[in-house]
């Protein structure tokens, strides 16, 4: 999957309006997305 078919994916899956607020979360450290999926489950 290309780059941007994945923030594609992504913005539709988090109901984003605007791409620019998905492009943040892509930014990100890894630690911290990972820290942040451990506390939800």
């Amino acid at each position: 999957m290309t780059r941007k078919e994945e923030l594609a994916a992504a913005k539709a899956q988090l109901r984003h309006k605007a791409v620019q607020t998905t492009m943040k979360y892509g930014q990100a450290p890894v630690e911290d997305r990972r820290d942040g999926l451990s506390q939800l489950g």
